[in-house]
C-alpha cells in the first residue's frame, strides 16, 4: 500500500455486543474479512460511488443473494440465513420497500 494510505488507514477497534462503529465514507478504514468470534456479527455497508461497473452489478448480486437468504455479496461468506426458516424474503417486501418493478 501506499504510504500515505497506510498513515491514514482506520482498523476496526474492538468492538462488544451492541457496540457500532461509524465512519465517514472518505475515511480510508478496513475491517475483518472472515468472523472469527463466538456468536454471530453484523455489519452494514450504505456506500456511495461514483459510477463505475462494479456498483452498476451490485444491486444484480445483491437480489440474488438475498432470495438464497445469503450474504450480501460485499462482504465476507457467512450465509447464516440460507437454512433459517423464518427469514425475511421477497413475498415480504411491502410496496414502499421494492422499486418500481418490485423487488
Amino acid at each position: 500500500m501506499h504510504a500515505k494510505i497506510l498513515r491514514a488507514y482506520v482498523p476496526t477497534p474492538v468492538v462488544e455486543p451492541r457496540d457500532t462503529v461509524w465512519w465517514h465514507p472518505d475515511v480510508i478504514h478496513g475491517a475483518e474479512d472472515r468472523h472469527t468470534g463466538t456468536g454471530h456479527s453484523n455489519v452494514m455497508h450504505i456506500g456511495a460511488a461514483p459510477a463505475c461497473a462494479k456498483k452498476e452489478r451490485f444491486p444484480v448480486d445483491q437480489r440474488r443473494a438475498f432470495e438464497a437468504g445469503e450474504c450480501s455479496p460485499d462482504f465476507a461468506v457467512e450465509n447464516y440465513g440460507v437454512d433459517f426458516e423464518s427469514r425475511f424474503t421477497a413475498d415480504m417486501l411491502s410496496p414502499l420497500m421494492t422499486g418500481p418493478d418490485g423487488i
